[in-house]
């Protein structure tokens, strides 16, 4: 049965789990900026790319070429090539 004797520890118990849970949470957010800083630099470094590849595609065949023969993402001619090495909380990410 639950007594006034109860109030005290379980008020202690309560405020100890609520900081352990805020202090979880403080830690989360950190590592979430930390994981969005990584992948927007990545797509940043990407995005420097953008002018010269929109200058020589102006076709739909030549899209298409750049996709599937020149991207890094989805090109069949990076199977057989070593992979970029992504920071895991980037990889994560995706």
């Amino acid at each position: 049965m639950f007594s006034v004797f109860h109030c005290t520890p379980l008020s202690l118990a309560l405020s100890l789990i609520i900081t352990l849970i805020n202090t979880i949470c403080h830690i989360l957010r950190f590592i979430h900026v930390q994981v969005a800083a990584g992948r927007r630099a990545k797509e940043m470094k990407s995005l420097r790319n953008l002018p010269a590849t929109s200058n020589r595609v102006k076709t739909m065949h030549q899209l298409h070429s750049f996709v599937f023969g020149e991207h890094a993402a989805y090109a069949s001619s990076r199977h057989g090539k070593k992979p970029e090495v992504l920071d895991p909380a980037v990889l994560s990410t995706y």
